[in-house]
């Protein structure tokens, strides 16, 4: 076959569009992924600062009871 065949050019582009689609399918669910993780390492984050915050400010039972 020739490098001039218009049924093979058109048989490449369309396989490199299917390709191209193929990876942004891969990518964005690598992405998703990435993005669930990340959030729930966020909400961890802000849920033990919180419960931190909380904790320094209420004074403990233990030292009322020695005052």
């Amino acid at each position: 076959m020739s490098e001039k065949n218009p049924v093979r050019i058109v048989g490449e582009h369309a396989y490199s569009a299917l390709e191209r689609r193929q990876h942004g399918k891969i990518g964005g669910m690598v992405l998703k992924s990435a993005r669930k993780r990340a959030d729930i390492i966020t909400r961890a984050q802000k849920a033990s600062a919180a419960y931190c915050q909380r904790q320094q400010s209420q004074p403990s039972k233990d030292n009322e009871h020695e005052r």
